[in-house]
């Protein structure tokens, strides 16, 4: 796996991610939110979608904190008929009585290439940012200050291969 070095590639990749959140809730839009596996069509092409309302540490190919609580967490796994994945995303909140700098620390040493973090503003909070990933996959790790200790948010996605629009012969003619 590639590690982001340089700012541009990693809010490139970040906001590419964010489009690619997009697609994923438009392409599964219409499930429930309990666990669950569907048929359903994308490009034309039968796939199946699998839901399930909590994520490892496994699923997202990240470590989860240690003594960290899971809050909140879900998976979506698309597969074409044949089997071979089409797509996969994969979220996790943990919560920490650890602080922030801390938390950041740990996440610098797990991960692929110990990369820098980015540090996100926005007007009320700073969230720090690790990102990773190549033309297939993209895994982050987004820490955030609470008043008990640190926010962690953990994803995973894969956009292996969308299946092609089944091509059709147009209505021969006969010519006599």
């Amino acid at each position: 796996m590639k590690v982001y070095r340089s700012a541009r590639a990693r809010f490139t990749l970040i906001f590419a991610f964010a489009g690619f959140l997009l697609a994923v809730s438009w392409a599964v839009g219409s499930l429930a939110l309990s666990p669950t596996d569907e048929t359903m069509s994308l490009n034309e092409a039968k796939v199946t979608v699998v839901y399930e309302t909590s994520a490892s540490a496994a699923d997202l190919v990240l470590p989860f904190y240690p003594n960290a609580n899971v809050e909140d967490g879900f998976t979506y796994n698309v597969t074409a008929v044949n089997g071979k994945q089409v797509l996969f995303y994969g979220f996790a909140v943990l919560v920490s009585p650890d602080a922030t700098a801390e938390v950041v620390n740990h996440y610098r040493e797990q991960l692929p290439g110990h990369p820098e973090p980015q540090v996100v503003e926005s007007e009320s909070s700073e969230t720090i940012v690790f990102a990773a990933g190549d033309e297939d996959e993209v895994r982050t790790v987004s820490v955030s200050a609470t008043e008990n200790g640190s926010r962690i948010e953990l994803t995973r996605a894969l956009g292996v291969d969308l299946p092609a629009k089944e091509l059709r012969p147009r209505r021969q003619e006969h010519v006599i």
